[in-house]
């Protein structure tokens, strides 16, 4: 099995607050944003995608490889972050969903 997940891969679109965008951690919160806006900016938005992308790609990718690997089965994780030169300006959190798709099966 090959999976894994980009850095700016689909994350929370739309939050219009801090406490949207950390709301699945409940009363762990403070905590959250410690990790995911640990200067303090307050950027939800930028919260929101980081967030989501953790919760919605890269946890999911990192339990099913690690499912499927501890039943034996040849398992590769990734973690694409290339941005082309030509692209970087536009991609400045990273590389964005299904980026990785043009090298994967190069």
């Amino acid at each position: 099995m090959l999976i894994g997940a980009v850095t700016d891969d689909n994350g929370q679109l739309n939050v219009k607050s801090m406490d949207a965008a950390l709301e699945r951690f409940g009363d762990r919160k403070a905590e959250a944003q410690k990790v995911y806006d640990p200067n303090n900016t307050g950027d939800a938005a930028d919260v929101g995608r980081r967030v989501g992308s953790d919760g919605n790609q890269v946890e999911p990718a990192r339990w099913l490889a690690g499912v499927v690997g501890a039943q034996g089965m040849p398992t590769y994780l990734y973690r694409f972050s290339y941005r082309t030169q030509l692209l970087s300006e536009r991609w400045k959190r990273g590389a964005p969903h299904a980026a990785e798709l043009a090298y994967t099966f190069n």
